[in-house]
């Protein structure tokens, strides 16, 4: 963020004046006319309001930015808990000997409680990886 107290300070201190602001013939006759109409444009008042919504986006940047932060840490929680389930149900598959069967339904095992409790599992996180078994 940067620091525009005195840029501030001095379109405060501009705008306070009791002169009309800068008139376009008289900025022609002292400068390049390209300039002059770019800087007639630019009253105090345009300047002040440019640095508020500068710190404004500033304020919001960093909000986000911390938004988004804490979206990567849920994230990252969410996935190590997503492989905690992977293993227990990599373990629960080793246990019920479903280690080569194909979880692509929850309804091919139908007697089998331990393999529709893995298909359902399977579908809930994905297809799980070939190196998974």
């Amino acid at each position: 963020m940067s620091d525009y107290s005195e840029l501030r300070r001095l379109a405060h201190e501009a705008s306070e004046t009791e002169m009309d602001w800068l008139d376009r013939g008289w900025l022609a006759a002292i400068m390049a006319d390209d300039w002059a109409d770019y800087v007639a444009a630019i009253e105090p008042q345009v300047v002040i309001d440019l640095i508020d919504e500068n710190e404004r986006l500033d304020r919001e940047s960093q909000n986000l930015s911390s938004q988004l932060g804490a979206c990567d840490r849920e994230r990252r929680q969410l996935k190590a808990e997503s492989e905690a389930l992977r293993r227990v149900a990599n373990e629960l598959r080793r246990f019920a000997g479903c280690n080569d069967v194909h979880h692509d339904r929850a309804d091919q095992h139908e007697y089998d409680e331990p393999c529709k409790v893995l298909a359902r599992i399977d579908s809930v996180l994905g297809q799980r990886n070939k190196s998974d078994v």
